[in-house]
């Protein structure tokens, strides 16, 4: 076969997968614990979500990429689940996530998603699958409960 038809058929079959995946932006201060009390109050609600949606994957988005490792960033969570966090966003704006989610969606083909932050002054006004937490509380069993529902919803178009 020749290698760019090779190459043709794989980006097919990469492009066809990214529309299936399921993936989480996700910020943790004021996400996974209120404020910055850095607690992780909420990542048992958030690591339950995980274990009753099993086809989700996380992109850590969260200021708390700067200065630590993957790896390092990954034992915050059980590690059952550790190998759901697939990577992390460039570092390419302070005052803009937006532009990195946007930037790692395109590299990976990223097409079915939901960033998870309580910062909206970090996003455009439209911005594409953003759901805003409250920062005072972080994640709620109402915030769960639309996440299942929204991509449950995007799995059956």
């Amino acid at each position: 076969m020749p290698l760019q038809l090779l190459k043709k058929l794989l980006h097919i079959h990469s492009a066809h997968n990214a529309k299936n995946r399921k993936i989480i932006f996700l910020d943790f201060d004021g996400v996974l614990h209120p404020g910055f009390d850095n607690t992780f109050s909420q990542l048992p609600k958030f690591e339950r979500l995980l274990r009753s949606v099993p086809d989700i994957e996380v992109v850590i988005s969260s200021s708390w990429r700067e200065g630590r490792a993957f790896q390092e960033l990954k034992n915050i969570f059980n590690y059952k689940l550790q190998h759901r966090i697939i990577g992390i966003t460039p570092s390419i704006s302070l005052s803009n996530r937006q532009i990195e989610i946007e930037h790692y969606c395109q590299e990976h083909l990223i097409f079915n998603y939901l960033i998870l932050d309580d910062s909206e002054e970090l996003f455009s006004r439209n911005c594409k699958g953003l759901y805003l937490i409250n920062h005072e509380t972080g994640l709620t069993d109402e915030d769960i409960k639309f996440i299942k529902r929204w991509f449950k919803h995007r799995s059956s178009d």
